[in-house]
């Protein structure tokens, strides 16, 4: 008796039902159909009658999908993907691309919606065109170094212009309102030339420097 010598049936004469109350040792399976608890198993699908669980015990689970496409369907209904792009990743919501990632990078295809605090690692915000920032509420701003708009820089209590000359044009007044004793200072340079200030009620104008006009 050699083993591996002898078959079971044929493809022209084959058994009906096989019973099998014990362990069945098999090489190689080759069935139409199966069905094993709550899993049926037909050509290229698996079909659970309840939750379906891929569990690893031991090493990774792994989702190899020649075509690129691994498909996420609710009742046959695609709600999302996972899309293979030169072996970087896509990720779309319904058959839309959310998501595109490069290495390390991503690109969005819609809008970010954040409902706790974003966090950058970057020191750069690139926009090609118009970025608009829309809240209802106040934005709070805060950077050590300062904030550099074009040409002008706005850090801790002063508004620095690195070249040229600065104009404030408003449709309405230009109000100055300091509280501090009142006192609005004039420079040059970082030299005190003259001060606008308040005493008594009455409106006075100090030239500090001895012995020059007004």
């Amino acid at each position: 008796n050699t083993d591996d010598t002898y078959d079971l049936g044929d493809s022209a004469k084959q058994w009906n039902d096989l019973y099998v109350d014990g362990t069945a040792y098999i090489d190689d399976l080759d069935v139409d159909s199966a069905e094993i608890g709550d899993i049926n198993i037909t050509g290229s699908t698996i079909d659970a009658n309840g939750d379906l669980t891929v569990k690893s015990t031991t090493g990774d689970v792994v989702l190899d999908a020649n075509g690129a496409d691994v498909l996420l369907k609710d009742a046959n209904s695609q709600y999302g993907a996972l899309t293979n792009n030169s072996n970087n990743l896509i990720v779309k919501s319904g058959s839309s691309t959310a998501l595109t990632f490069s290495g390390a990078n991503v690109t969005t295809g819609g809008t970010v919606t954040t409902g706790g605090n974003l966090t950058m690692g970057g020191t750069t915000i690139s926009r090609t065109g118009v970025l608009t920032l829309d809240v209802s509420s106040n934005i709070s701003l805060d950077a050590d170094g300062g904030v550099t708009v074009d040409n002008i820089t706005f850090d801790g209590t002063e508004i620095d212009l690195s070249s040229g000359d600065l104009t404030v044009d408003v449709a309405g007044q230009i109000i100055l309102d300091a509280d501090s004793g009142g006192d609005i200072l004039l420079k040059d340079g970082g030299t005190n030339y003259g001060k606008f200030s308040i005493l008594n009620g009455d409106w006075v104008l100090t030239q500090p420097t001895a012995n020059k006009d007004i």
